[in-house]
């Protein structure tokens, strides 16, 4: 990190307080004191609060910010206003509302809120029960971040922190100051995916489903969890736990394996520290596969008293069970299995699984809102017809609420029905506000809702919680991958490139990269790369049928874009093929007249894409033809072009 970041910092836990918010050094996370919540910051959004917060009331120029916070990478500009425009966001600034951030035209920016800095004393850390940080070691680094950051190693480094976290609260004195509360930094924890006990029994959705389980219920203000996105590609039977818990960043990992033989369930777990490779806590059930539930339970309470001791008995009153039937279970976690497969087989069987597990079970709400996801799905990647699968999904997702209001992926589907189908744009803002506001840590919300404010014309809001969504699944390559797609419609091309070229070094062979970085080199009018990268996917991204014709009619290549064109329309005859996708090929090929019945075809579809036709430049040719306006009109949607 450049200088004046942490170096510069006192030492001991490091916090910094302005207005209702406390910025955690150890953490990397904001603490809003009003709504008792911790707001997770990507290392680069944490190093630009962090120099600001360092240097109040100053003028900052950006030069000298990019070389604090990039010391040893060339950036453009924009990559500092991105960060500035996240944090404004997150810190609830509104338009024309500078309460902490003032921009200062073409110079730079200043902080403007009073910050108060401060450390625990060595005899804070001692009355509370903890050791001296600086006499244990150092916390572990986060992946992607740079400088020095405080680090703990050996057990009693850990032990400091779950003695220290027992004290929730310390109240610290500056002369004649008020008492400051200051809140502590958490833990943080891996758990990894539960491996077979025999190499060749193997049970993925389950061994996927118990981790899954257990990052729900472990969760919490106290203990912050990798989500299963972080921790999948650690599922190999030899990985080495300690190790996959260093390339996480986390302070712990929980490792288990287990079978299912019959109606027993063996089930072996373990908790390490990930700076020694101590063992912390180890145990084994063999139990009747029923219950599962209950080995469940005693896992996480063991997991707790072991890092946050005085949150163990909040458990069960943080977390309720949605269903008691363990076979009902295991179909869900099936079901969760293949839809994170991404194709069109994997969602298919996804819905047979969810299917039968709310057969089993009629009042399991989580499998009403895979029922709901996956029927979307298939709707918005245009596999089927929106109106075969999109009533399905409302009327699923109306299940779950009413089984559990509190659940926010059900609100979150529920929001994403709204603008995918029901072209509902104000009842899904709605539903998105409720399910953040039930679950914050929720990353497709935050993706779905992205997507809906870019449509709204409001691309700068999109584009924060689309980063804040990555923020959350920091190593998925998805949210990286949607970034880039914002940026094209957006028409920032060079950056969309430069964003989707990062994420293919997440994940080279991730289709919707490719197929997004097709669109935008399809857009920058680069053909070549276009058709290079659309022969590397078989993305079933929404609108990619329509890429190759485009290409063919914007190059020049006019008579092949109009045997694309047809053999498309002949394919329409044996399954579906979005009326969007070809009216987006006659526009390219500026054949008004087509376009427009296609669009109204699109309209008769409730096609999930037609939101994106004042963004779409494609679309460009028919903006001047008096019929466009009337269809901008249709779209209900109240657009600010920011």
């Amino acid at each position: 990190m450049g200088e004046g970041l942490v170096m510069d910092v006192p030492e001991g836990i490091r916090i910094y307080e302005f207005g209702e918010f406390q910025l955690h050094v150890a953490r990397q996370s904001l603490y809003c004191k009003p709504a008792d919540r911790w707001i997770p910051l990507t290392p680069r959004v944490f190093d630009t609060l962090l120099f600001l917060v360092e240097h109040p009331e100053e003028l900052l120029d950006k030069p000298r910010m990019m070389a604090a916070i990039w010391p040893d990478v060339i950036v453009e500009e924009n990559n500092l206003d991105q960060n500035i425009s996240t944090l404004r966001h997150l810190l609830g600034e509104r338009r024309g509302d500078q309460r902490y951030i003032v921009t200062v035209r073409r110079r730079g920016y200043r902080f403007v809120a009073p910050v108060r800095k401060f450390a625990l004393s060595d005899r804070d850390r001692v009355a509370a029960g903890g050791a001296n940080a600086a006499e244990t070691g150092e916390l572990p680094d986060r992946p992607g971040t740079t400088g020095a950051r405080m680090k703990l190693s050996g057990i009693a480094g850990l032990t400091a922190l779950a003695l220290v976290a027992i004290v929730a609260i310390l109240t610290q004195w500056r002369g004649d100051e008020q008492p400051r509360t200051v809140i502590l930094p958490t833990q943080t924890l891996a758990v990894l995916p539960f491996r077979p006990l025999a190499a060749t029994d193997r049970n993925e959705s389950l061994e996927l489903g118990m981790a899954e389980t257990l990052i729900v219920r472990l969760n919490n203000s106290r203990l912050v969890v990798s989500p299963l996105s972080a921790v999948r590609r650690y599922g190999d039977p030899n990985q080495d736990a300690v190790a996959a818990g260093r390339a996480l960043g986390v302070d712990a990992v929980l490792e288990g394996h287990l079978q299912r033989d019959g109606d027993r369930l063996r089930v072996s777990a373990r908790l390490m520290n990930v700076g020694d490779g101590r063992q912390l806590w180890a145990d084994r059930y063999d139990e009747n596969f029923t219950d599962i539930f209950s080995v469940q339970d005693a896992i996480a309470t063991k997991v707790l008293g072991a890092l946050t001791p005085e949150l163990t008995g909040e458990m069960s009153a943080v977390f309720r069970r949605y269903t008691e039937d363990a076979e009902a279970y295991q179909l869900y976690a099936s079901g969760r299995f293949h839809r994170r497969r991404g194709n069109e087989e994997g969602l298919r069987k996804a819905l047979e699984f969810f299917h039968q597990a709310v057969e089993r079970d009629p009042n399991f709400a989580p499998a009403y809102v895979g029922l709901a996801e996956t029927y979307a799905l298939l709707g918005v990647f245009g596999i089927v017809a929106p109106h075969s699968v999109f009533p399905q999904a409302r009327q699923a997702v109306d299940q779950a609420l009413e089984l559990a209001p509190e659940l926010g992926e059900a609100h979150a589907s529920l929001g994403h029905i709204k603008v995918q189908y029901e072209h509902d744009w104000s009842g899904a803002e709605l539903a998105y506000t409720r399910a953040i506001e039930l679950n914050p840590n929720y990353a497709p919300v935050h993706q779905w809702f992205g997507i809906y404010l870019s449509l709204s014309g409001r691309f700068d809001e999109g584009l924060e919680r689309m980063h804040y969504a990555q923020s959350l699944e920091p190593s998925s390559p998805l949210y990286a991958a949607m970034i880039g797609m914002l940026l094209t419609y957006q028409r920032r091309y060079d950056e969309a490139i430069e964003q989707l070229e990062k994420t293919l070094e997440m994940d080279p062979a991730l289709p919707t990269a490719h197929t997004y970085l097709a669109m935008a080199y399809l857009r920058r009018g680069e053909y070549d790369l276009a058709i290079q990268h659309l022969g590397q996917s078989s993305s079933l991204a929404p609108g990619s049928t329509a890429y190759l014709g485009q290409i063919y009619a914007l190059s020049g290549r006019r008579s092949d874009a109009d045997a694309e064109v047809e053999r498309l329309i002949a394919e329409s005859q044996r399954r579906y093929v979005p009326a969007y996708d070809i009216a987006t090929i006659y526009a390219a090929l500026e054949r008004p007249d087509e376009t427009f019945a296609w669009l109204e075809r699109a309209f008769d579809e409730r096609s999930p894409l037609i939101g994106w036709i004042p963004w779409d430049p494609v679309f460009d040719r028919i903006r001047s033809d008096p019929r466009y306006p009337e269809v901008v009109r249709r779209l209900n949607i109240d657009i600010r072009d920011d």
